[in-house]
């Protein structure tokens, strides 16, 4: 019995030891990159090649009908290949969401949506979350201002 209290509280007494120790680390978070060079560029030849289309059909004159189908088929597609990396439209304020809707409106008019209102839009995207990316990357992850 003896021997039951010694070993229980040598047990006991090395819990508490454990629940001591400090657990404290100092490595800094990996670097973020959200989105890269050759995905930023992939993501720019899109934006081209839906731009250029509209480009094209404007001209012909059923550009004028149908263009405003391939600009919301390209501005669902960026929002998902950007919600793919961890980037939102609306998680910084302003910013994003101002770029986003003054792109659409340079796609909503027949005529006007021939410009390059959707490759403007993801180059400023691209900017701004390179802009963040390196923020974080300089304080080590302290000031992310993403809002999520």
């Amino acid at each position: 019995m003896i021997n039951d209290i010694f070993l229980y509280m040598e047990e006991t007494n090395t819990l508490q030891n454990e629940s001591i120790e400090p657990r404290m680390t100092l490595e800094k978070p990996p670097e973020r990159h959200r989105i890269g060079k050759i995905q930023a560029t992939c993501m720019i030849v899109v934006a081209l090649l839906f731009d250029g289309l509209q480009v094209i059909l404007t001209p012909l004159l059923i550009g004028l009908l149908v263009n405003w189908i391939f600009s919301f088929i390209a501005w669902i597609l960026f929002y998902i290949w950007m919600r793919l990396n961890d980037v939102g439209f609306l998680d910084t304020g302003v910013k994003k969401i101002i770029t986003v809707l003054v792109s659409i409106l340079i796609e909503i008019p027949p005529g006007i949506n021939a410009f390059f209102g959707i490759t403007f839009g993801i180059i400023i995207l691209l900017v701004i979350v390179n802009s963040e990316d390196a923020l974080y990357n300089k304080t080590h992850g302290k000031v992310d201002i993403r809002i999520t």
